[in-house]
């Protein structure tokens, strides 16, 4: 994935954007407490947060929620919103109450 400088420009943009998708700088947020938890079996409690917006396809068959990781890095987030043009099917929303919050170079979003 993309170095710190990602911020700059995104780095993976000539390669995402030949396959209809854009990388925003931004990160998403759970407003929601009840669907906020942690992963703690990781070496470090990672934030996550939870869906249940799983659309029907192939690849969702039984699918009916899912939990996903919602921390901070540098300038993005271990999962953050993705766009796709016209030429993809979205199979999983973040909730409706989940937002997303733009990183600016003047402020990484871990801090």
């Amino acid at each position: 994935m993309p170095w710190e400088q990602n911020i700059k420009k995104q780095h993976l943009a000539d390669l995402t954007s030949r396959w209809g998708v854009r990388l925003p700088v931004e990160t998403i947020d759970e407003t929601d407490p009840n669907k906020r938890g942690f992963l703690t079996q990781a070496s470090y409690d990672v934030p996550l947060a939870f869906t249940d917006q799983v659309l029907d396809s192939p690849v969702s068959t039984g699918v009916k929620q899912i939990w996903y990781p919602i921390n901070a890095a540098y300038n993005a987030a271990q999962g953050g919103p993705i766009e796709v043009d016209g030429n993809w099917q979205v199979v999983v929303r973040a909730s409706p109450t989940a937002v997303s919050k733009p990183v600016t170079s003047a402020r990484p979003a871990t801090r």
